[in-house]
Order: C-alpha cells, then sequence, then structure tokens
C-alpha cells in the first residue's frame, strides 16, 4: 500500500497553472530585458528545448537565487522560480519575449519612419 501512494505521489502532476497579474508584470519584465539584451533567439531556443526538464531548471534557478537578484526583488524572485515549475510558465515567457520583440521591433520602425520624415523635411529644407 505505501509503494503505491509513493509512486502515486511521484507520478502526480502539478496543478495547470493560473498566473496573476503580478505573474504576468514578473514575466514580462524579464522578456523585456531578453529582448533589450537581443538574446531573444537564444533565449527561446534554450527554453523551448529545456521544457521537458522546467521543474529541474526552476530548481537550479532556487539554488543560484543569491547570485541572479539583480533583475528582480527577492519575492519577484521567488515567485519567478514557482511559475517556471509549470510547463505552461515555460510558454508564458517564450510568448512574453515574442510579445516584446515585436513590440520593440514595432517601435524601432516607427522611430525609424519619424526620423526619415524628419530626414526628408530637412532634405528638402535643403533644396528650396
Amino acid at each position: 500500500r505505501r509503494i503505491q501512494e509513493e509512486i502515486k505521489h511521484g507520478l502526480a502532476m502539478n496543478p495547470p497553472l493560473v498566473p496573476t497579474d503580478d505573474d504576468r508584470k514578473i514575466i514580462d519584465k524579464i522578456a523585456a530585458y531578453i529582448v533589450k539584451r537581443k538574446l531573444t533567439t537564444a533565449a527561446i531556443l534554450f527554453l523551448e528545448t529545456g521544457k521537458p526538464l522546467n521543474f529541474v531548471a526552476s530548481q537550479f534557478l532556487v539554488f543560484i537565487q543569491p547570485f541572479a537578484t539583480f533583475l528582480l526583488n527577492q519575492q519577484e524572485y521567488e515567485r519567478f522560480t514557482r511559475t517556471l515549475e509549470h510547463r505552461q510558465g515555460v510558454e508564458l515567457l517564450i510568448q512574453a519575449i515574442n510579445r516584446a520583440d515585436a513590440d520593440g521591433l514595432a517601435s524601432f520602425m516607427r522611430e525609424d519612419e519619424s526620423s526619415e520624415k524628419t530626414d526628408r523635411g530637412d532634405q528638402e529644407e535643403t533644396r528650396t
């Protein structure tokens, strides 16, 4: 009987992740940091490859916590590691990175278009 209980516990799945607004803010903050450092492709590749090991990876994050709290405070970091214990948490992070990358590209393109308009206006003034 005891062996059955241990096996049942060992094979139990985590309940589904229901991210809170705070969880989403933390994930968005990390995604923005990744995109700002131009690590989008590497981060997504790493996260997709490591999905089957997400729990082990989240436990590694707990281990390196004293060194890794440069971006998040201690409570945010603990919340982030708990979120990554779930496969849905990894998927949320990937989606957030993709959104931040798309938003960054869109804002970059808007900035580029506005600078082109300014440059064209300057060129027209120079001709007259």
